[in-house]
């Protein structure tokens, strides 16, 4: 009888144990996950950040070049004006003659 309740207490003990080892286990995984995740999302948020850079430095660019053709279609038109007057005068002075 004694040895019955000898195996029947290390059985119990022994799924005690596989318990405690179950769930150590799972929670130590589970840190670990955890430890990972915030990592990844560390990693992420580099590199939105950097993203977010280019597209701010991209549009100043875009900014830049879009008011240096503005200036140049500006003078352009200044250009085209000066020489319609220019063409008018030569057609006045063919007219004169």
């Amino acid at each position: 009888m004694s040895e019955i309740k000898n195996f029947i207490v290390g059985i119990i003990v022994f799924i005690v144990w596989s318990a405690i080892m179950f769930v150590s286990g799972y929670l130590l995984s589970d840190r670990n996950a955890t430890k990972r995740i915030n990592e990844a999302n560390n990693e992420l948020a580099e590199q939105q950040r950097k993203y977010d850079e280019l597209i701010k430095e991209t549009d100043e660019r875009i900014r830049d070049i879009r008011e240096q053709l503005l200036g140049k279609v500006l003078d352009n038109g200044k250009t085209a004006k000066e020489l319609s007057g220019i063409i008018e005068q030569i057609k006045r002075q063919r007219i004169d003659l």
